[in-house]
């Protein structure tokens, strides 16, 4: 669903999730578990080469992934957990919801937000109101086929 150089996201059919995992324990580190999951455990703890599930068991149910290093996903409790490279943190915790990443999908237009930085020339200080592109579906590494989700690298023989 979707990948980025050191992570992943999938959509996983199964009956119970973590007891498939379980069948593969020796890939996973799942010491940041709560002490009382299934899964628990320090055998594999901050070690290199192993998968971590940064939710901690928690699912994730919805996920909107825009471009490269854009996305956002909604978990099983209804926490928003938001990105958006090159857009000061604050401005995606307090001023863009899930639901934006959503409309940014389905209609193609950007979302722009306007806020607050300091800067200094010729040793003045100023306090300047900027507003900048936000959220933006283009990317451009990929080619977004007709269904607004599936791509294509481009240069791919199924593209015209």
């Amino acid at each position: 669903m979707y990948m980025d150089t050191d992570s992943f996201i999938y959509l996983a059919y199964t009956e119970n999730i973590y007891k498939d995992m379980l069948t593969m324990a020796e890939h996973f580190d799942f010491s940041a578990y709560p002490h009382d999951h299934p899964c628990y455990s320090t055998e594999n703890k901050k070690m290199i080469g192993k998968f971590k599930d940064e939710f901690n068991g928690v699912s994730i149910t919805e996920s909107v992934a825009l471009r490269p290093k854009m996305y956002a996903l909604l978990d099983e409790r209804n926490v928003e957990s938001k990105r958006a490279k090159g857009v000061k943190k604050i401005t995606v915790d307090k001023h863009i919801t899930f639901k934006n990443y959503l409309n940014v999908l389905m209609s193609d237009k950007p979302i722009y937000r306007t806020f607050h930085t300091m800067e200094s020339k010729i040793h003045r200080v100023y306090l300047k109101e900027r507003t900048k592109k936000s959220l933006c579906s283009h990317d451009d590494k990929r080619y977004i086929l007709e269904n607004k989700i599936d791509t294509l690298p481009y240069g791919h023989y199924r593209i015209d």
